[in-house]
């Protein structure tokens, strides 16, 4: 679900390449089909004023097996698909293939690198986390403004792989810890690490045009609450935020984070927290 023009909101069915506009009270006006060509694409985000983020839908791992990552292909769309502007292509998520013959499996590798795209006002970001970068696009293609900030790059080790895995490890029964250790020692063994840990985890813009950035929780290091970087709406730096443990944000808006969040029963909870912000 996206805000979209005026009070309306737009739901995506991106397997269907179809999209649904949504009253204020949860009415559907219309319905319609994303226009493509041959190529399979999905929807990255949407902006209020109609314009849609897309990607060009890639094959996940290589053929070859062993380690890739495929580029993933930027475009700006206007509300009906058609192509707007031509925003680059970007080194994607890290995959590991394994094939014998004709049959194979692929998986995401652990802390894969990966992109954040989302809508800054009315512009789009697009943020590998392969370094302490965002660059943000106007929706005719030019590059409007880029944000970084200092961060030195961790290699991995087997310090952070044993670490790691205790932290799985801990959230299973006592009476199989034992046996889920092996095993994931062996998955590591065969599924590696990357080299570098990502310099972030995401990044996202609240509602009022300020940039928020996850600090990457390396692991066996850092605190159990999430750290955000905040920047002003022209890239500098504000502060550090916390953010509640195990809260998947969703939207940040004046006064308040809106997320999920899950208990150890696996019931999912949507919550709202109170954010002040300094200086009002």
């Amino acid at each position: 679900m996206h805000r979209w023009r005026g009070d309306s909101l737009l739901a995506l069915y991106t397997h269907a390449n179809h999209l649904s506009v949504l009253d204020s009270e949860g009415n559907v006006g219309r319905t319609f089909t994303l226009a493509r060509d041959d190529s399979f694409f999905g929807v990255e985000t949407v902006l209020p004023g109609g314009a849609i983020l897309s990607s060009d839908w890639v094959p996940r791992g290589g053929l070859s097996g062993g380690l890739s990552r495929p580029e993933e292909t930027f475009r700006v769309k206007d509300a009906e698909g058609d192509m707007v502007s031509f925003l680059g292509s970007f080194r994607g998520t890290e995959w590991f293939s394994s094939w014998s013959g004709s049959s194979g499996w692929s998986v995401e590798i652990p802390h894969a690198h990966r992109i954040s795209t989302f809508a800054w006002g009315d512009l789009v970001a697009i943020a590998p986390n392969d370094t302490y970068e965002i660059r943000v696009f106007g929706l005719d293609g030019t590059l409007k403004r880029i944000v970084r900030r200092d961060h030195d790059l961790v290699a991995s080790t087997e310090a952070h792989i044993d670490a790691e895995i205790e932290d799985r490890v801990a959230r299973r029964p006592e009476e199989e810890r034992a046996e889920r250790r092996q095993e994931l020692r062996e998955d590591f063994q065969e599924v590696p690490f990357p080299e570098t840990f990502p310099a972030f985890a995401e990044a996202m813009a609240d509602l009022v045009d300020h940039l928020w950035v996850r600090e990457y929780e390396i692991p066996g290091e850092g605190g159990a609450n999430p750290v955000w970087t905040v920047f002003d709406p022209e890239g500098r730096v504000l502060g550090f935020v916390d953010t509640p443990a195990g809260l998947d944000v969703y939207e940040i808006g004046e006064d308040h984070i809106l997320g999920l969040a899950t208990d150890e029963l696996g019931v999912e909870y949507i919550q709202v927290w109170a954010l002040e912000r300094s200086g009002r």
